[in-house]
Parts: C-alpha cells; sequence; structure tokens
C-alpha cells in the first residue's frame, strides 16, 4: 500500500495517469474494506463464523461506495479542489484508526462517510433529471442519442 501511494503521488500529475490510478483504485477498494473489516472482526475475538465474513462484506460494500464518489468527483468536476479529496481521506484514515480504538467513534464517521456518498449523489441525480427536457423528466435517458 505503501508502495501504491507513492507511485500514486509521483506518477498521478497527468490527467490520463490519475484516471488510470483511480480505476484501478476502484476495482482494489472492495478487496482492501474486505480486509479491513476481517481484520477488524478478528481484532476483537468474535467466535462465530459468520461474524467477520459479514464485517468484510460490509467493509469492501463502503469502500466501494466511497471510492465511486471519488471517481465520480473527478469524473464530474473534472478538477475537485484538493480539500475536498483530503477531507474525505483523512476521515477514511480517521475510520481505521477508530475503528481498532474506538468502535462507536469508527462507526459514526462511517456513517458520516456514507451520509457524504448519499449526499453526493443525490446532488449528481438532481443535475442530471435538471438536463432532461421539461416534458420527460421522469424518463431523462429518453431521447437522447449521447446520455451521459
Amino acid at each position: 500500500l505503501v508502495s501504491w501511494a507513492l507511485a500514486e503521488l509521483t506518477f498521478s500529475k497527468e490527467r490520463l495517469l490519475q484516471r488510470l490510478f483511480q480505476s484501478i483504485e476502484l476495482f482494489l477498494s472492495p478487496v482492501v474494506g474486505a480486509i479491513a473489516g476481517i481484520t477488524i472482526a478478528r481484532n476483537f475475538n468474535l467466535e462465530t463464523w459468520w461474524l467477520p465474513l459479514l464485517l468484510g462484506f460490509l467493509g469492501g460494500t463502503l469502500a466501494l461506495a466511497l471510492h465511486l464518489v471519488q471517481v465520480g468527483w473527478l469524473y464530474r468536476l473534472r478538477t475537485p479542489s484538493i480539500s475536498l479529496i483530503l477531507g474525505a481521506d483523512i476521515l477514511c484514515v480517521c475510520l481505521v484508526f477508530f475503528a481498532f480504538d474506538a468502535p462507536h467513534q469508527g462507526g459514526l464517521i462511517a456513517l458520516l462517510l456514507l451520509w457524504l456518498a448519499l449526499r453526493t449523489s443525490n446532488i449528481w441525480r438532481r443535475w442530471y433529471i435538471a438536463q432532461a427536457d421539461p416534458h420527460h423528466r421522469k424518463r431523462p435517458r429518453l431521447m437522447k442519442r449521447d446520455p451521459d
């Protein structure tokens, strides 16, 4: 992970390489989230066999949702502000630290990040529907040759 972070910082100055890194990270984020969820379950010595699997699934799903939002920021906003990306990354790092030491605070941070993802997707949905012809607001892709 350290090597990947250094490669991302070094080579992601160009737009094409930045999109390549984001796409690769999008496919790998559920795996990393699942590993984190299973590690947390094992750290608390949970005796049931299905709870680590459930936490791994939830961790992978949360990681995928958060990374989808970051990729969406890259594609929709073209160049998102560095403070927006940095803020989301700081919350993710806090989530990892709190998940091991203070699970209640970690859960609150996870809910905050999930709220951020849902809010962003709702804003994008309203923007997309607003682009449609007023007669076709319920079906915004209707009569478009090149939909987003």
